[in-house]
């Protein structure tokens, strides 16, 4: 099984909710995981948050090169919201983080989640630099909120932060910014 294992997903699809059960599992086993969060893009604070209001507490990076650090020091981490790192340094450190893995016969393991597309559907590329390396994607899905079908994108409700995104400015926000929609709803 690969050491690298990526979750991803349009919002409101329970990439958040994995990572905290998985948290919750690890640390009943005595494996010493570490949540991390960029902290661009920190919901609330240095936590992962669920949009159900479930929480554990994480840590705050500001680059991808903050995580080798902690790569080094825990068998599990768990990052959240990684399509807010540099693709390109994110993918320079898990590559190297892989080597040293392997030349130290460690055990370790990395599970991300985050988003696959953006709220206009330009694909983030993080999601190749976890491909490439050999890491595990795993798709989520949502449920549409105008019909209830499967949703697979995220659209944003609000021209003010749909203008941000487009201009390449960060928005974190929940039900009140975003939407999960299934093709047939992209526009309504």
């Amino acid at each position: 099984m690969s050491p690298l294992l990526a979750h991803v997903g349009p919002m409101f699809a329970q990439k958040t909710t994995t990572l905290v059960r998985v948290y919750r599992i690890t640390e009943t086993l005595g494996l010493d995981p570490v949540a991390i969060v960029p902290s661009i893009l920190a919901r609330s604070g240095a936590t992962f948050t669920t949009h159900d209001g479930d929480s554990i507490d994480a840590v705050l990076v500001h680059t991808a090169n903050g995580l080798l650090d902690y790569l080094d020091r825990h068998p599990v981490v768990l990052i959240d919201e990684v399509q807010a790192m540099d693709a390109a340094e994110l993918g320079e450190v898990l590559s190297g983080w892989l080597n040293k893995r392997a030349a130290l016969g460690r055990r370790s393991v990395l599970i991300l989640a985050g988003l696959d597309l953006d709220a206009v559907g330009r694909p983030f590329p993080w999601v190749d630099v976890v491909r490439a390396l050999g890491g595990v994607v795993a798709q989520h899905t949502a449920v549409c909120a105008v019909c209830g079908r499967v949703a697979q994108r995220t659209i944003v409700v609000d021209p003010a932060a749909l203008q941000a995104i487009t201009d390449g400015q960060p928005v974190v926000g929940g039900p009140e910014l975003f939407s999960p929609r299934c093709p047939d709803h992209l526009t309504d």
